[in-house]
């Protein structure tokens, strides 16, 4: 039975040759190709997240006689957290909080 000739025989070691066979910068740049699609899905998934609706925005009650807007600022709020990502794609961690 398993001495037929012809038959090829399967190994869990099969695709271990393919890898050791491979130079060093050919597994760095696999690896990193990995990463890099990782990171892409991750963010890519973030940026798809549901905005929240104005029924979820807390409003606050400021007093008459106050010139401020006690609304949501849409514009006020993208232009801080855009300057949050540019410092954090920066690696300035302290200007991004």
């Amino acid at each position: 039975m398993g001495s037929e000739e012809g038959s090829t025989h399967w190994s869990v070691f099969e695709g271990v040759r393919n890898v050791a066979s491979s130079n060093p910068e050919t597994l760095t740049s696999e690896i990193e190709t990995a990463v890099n699609e990782l990171e892409y899905s991750r963010a890519t998934a973030l940026l798809n997240w549901p905005s929240p609706t104005s029924t979820h925005i807390v409003k606050t009650n400021m007093s008459s006689d106050s010139d401020a807007n006690p609304q949501y600022d849409a514009k006020m709020a993208d232009g801080t957290y855009m300057a949050g990502c540019a410092a954090l794609a920066a690696g300035k961690l302290d200007e991004a909080l």
